[in-house]
């Protein structure tokens, strides 16, 4: 589990992402519930493990070590599309974009 803990924190750190700013995406009330997971102090259910990967814009399967590649795979030409739509803007609007999707997963899954 080790390993989980220190890819969340690999991850935030290559989005130049602070822990306040994880932990607000997470719905955690400060940035010491981070520190704390990062640290392995805290562990985390199974079930966030998903929302992790959302907020870091990378997959379950990397944070957990199965698959050393961040990279969407897709075959579908929409979902290429958009990726390279994406690809093409700037920091700010990636950052739009990318909390835009975390609000909607995580209203998803709350329905």
């Amino acid at each position: 589990m080790l390993e989980l803990y220190q890819r969340i924190k690999s991850r935030r750190e290559e989005l130049q992402m602070s822990q306040e700013e994880l932990a607000k995406k997470m719905g955690y009330k400060s940035r010491s519930s981070i520190q704390k997971i990062e640290k392995g102090e805290n562990d985390i259910p199974q079930s966030k493990i998903k929302f992790f990967a959302v907020a870091l814009q990378t997959t379950p399967e990397y944070l957990m070590g199965w698959n050393f590649s961040d990279k969407l795979v897709s075959e579908d030409e929409e979902e290429k599309r958009i990726l390279a739509g994406y690809r093409g803007l700037n920091e700010l609007n990636r950052r739009q974009i990318s909390n835009m999707i975390s609000a909607f997963l995580v209203q998803q899954a709350a329905m």
